[in-house]
């Protein structure tokens, strides 16, 4: 083993959403490294708010004593409190303390992950961890400007500011977020390095037609991800209105009102499906479509489904937001719902895209990150 690596990130990992946190504790597994995966924990509140069936899931893994995928050891801890956008629970108090009526530390000590050569915090509430545990190297990564999100409460800011103080690098995935953060983090510290994409775990996915699609007949253009208030349902339902022949798969847990597409006879809301079945579902599509709104959340996203849907060759087609417009040579920018229909229009016409994707891959940019770690250790 090249040493071991202590991951803390929002998602359980074997979520159907995979997040940058799960993507490189991958990737430093296949560098050689021993990681211990722990995600956000759950509490007794759990059972009452949120997603039911991911809760469940959540408790299995936290029951059974955590999971192994390879060399990768993944846990979801349990604790009475945690910090929420919620009276009391947006507390300094609570920000501070939640820890303290958790099993974490026993589980990192008791499974000898007390003394590891990385720390990666990666959008979790672990600010504390740096006091509890040895380490060679540390990195805390930004991936969204967090404030966007409505159940955030700004705490999270404030003790993500003074970790980013402590730690050795921030990472950084977008150019907007780096202007944003340059003036209040350590401009030395901060490393833009964008999303990627697993191809290790691409190239190995199942690719066989789904029974899902033995109804849904081509052209098929999918998007794959929470449905939620960033998700732009007016810009969805106007280009299902003037594209009729187009049918529009989506795959993900439903969290906005979707009524109005129940009349719509080419728009299919599959819900959520197991991440390795993606495969399936994008192959057997002909575009993929990111239609976010616009706000202080989406404007600094750098998404991952796009190098996703770009692996299986499809020509993919978003709303405008600052970060993306970064990226128009990799997908077709929309800024107005007429643009969204053409440019649907025009990737149905082209066909499939073959780009070059090892640029992109989570494992080289683990080997990046790793290779400054050691320049700024050696500085």
């Amino acid at each position: 083993m090249a040493g071991k690596a202590l991951f803390f990130a929002p998602h359980y990992f074997t979520s159907p959403y995979r997040g940058g946190g799960q993507h490189y504790a991958r990737a430093f597994s296949r560098l050689g490294y021993d990681v211990l995966y722990i995600s956000n924990p759950i509490t007794p509140l759990h059972r009452f708010f949120g997603n039911k069936k991911h809760y469940q899931e959540r408790l299995k893994i936290h029951r059974s004593g955590g999971g192994r995928e390879g060399n990768i050891l993944y846990y979801v801890p349990r604790s009475l409190i945690v910090p929420h956008n919620k009276p009391f629970l947006s507390t300094r108090w609570v920000a501070d303390n939640w820890y303290k009526f958790s099993d974490v530390l026993k589980y990192i000590k008791n499974h000898g992950f007390d003394e590891v050569d990385l720390i990666w915090i990666d959008g979790a509430p672990y600010w504390f961890i740096l006091d509890h545990v040895k380490y060679r190297h540390s990195v805390m990564r930004i991936a969204d400007n967090i404030l966007g999100f409505k159940d955030v409460p700004r705490v999270f800011l404030e003790k993500d500011l003074e970790l980013a103080e402590r730690v050795d690098a921030v990472v950084i995935t977008s150019h907007l977020l780096k202007k944003k953060f340059e003036s209040i983090i350590d401009k030395d510290k901060l490393l833009v390095v964008p999303n990627g994409v697993d191809l290790d775990a691409l190239r190995n996915m199942d690719t066989s037609f789904p029974k899902e699609f033995e109804k849904i007949p081509e052209p098929r253009v999918i998007y794959v991800g929470y449905i939620r208030y960033w998700f732009d349902t007016d810009l969805l339902e106007y280009a299902a209105k003037h594209l009729p022949h187009v049918n529009f798969v989506l795959i993900g847990d439903v969290e906005v009102d979707v009524s109005r597409f129940r009349s719509m006879d080419n728009v299919f809301f599959l819900g959520a499906r197991p991440h390795s079945r993606i495969g399936q579902f994008l192959s057997h599509s002909q575009a993929g479509i990111i239609p976010f709104r616009r706000n202080e959340l989406v404007e600094y996203v750098n998404p991952l489904k796009l190098y996703e849907y770009l692996f299986f060759g499809l020509p993919t087609i978003t709303s405008y937001w600052g970060e993306i417009a970064h990226y128009n040579h990799l997908c077709y920018v929309s800024r107005t719902p007429e643009e969204f229909v053409k440019n649907i229009v025009e990737a149905l016409k082209k066909g499939k895209v073959n780009i070059d994707l090892e640029q992109f891959d989570w494992k080289n940019k683990a080997r990046y990150i790793l290779e400054k770690l050691e320049e700024w250790k050696k500085s």
